[in-house]
């Protein structure tokens, strides 16, 4: 049902704000971040997603 009323509300609103304004905000206007050879391995998202991923996985052996 939540389903149905999503695709619905989706397709029967319409755009208040322009592409200009969203940008940064939506993940598709959004320029994507380039790898370059100078960034410390904190500083990547891949690398944190990782290591925070690996944590949880741990946490949840433990725990469980």
């Amino acid at each position: 049902m939540t389903l149905v009323l999503t695709v619905i509300l989706s397709l029967t609103t319409k755009q208040l704000k322009s592409d200009k304004e969203l940008t940064g905000l939506v993940y598709s206007l959004t320029p994507k971040m380039k790898d370059e050879p100078g960034i410390p391995w904190y500083d990547k998202p891949v690398v944190m997603a990782v290591i925070i991923g690996a944590i949880s996985i741990i946490i949840t052996i433990i725990i469980w």
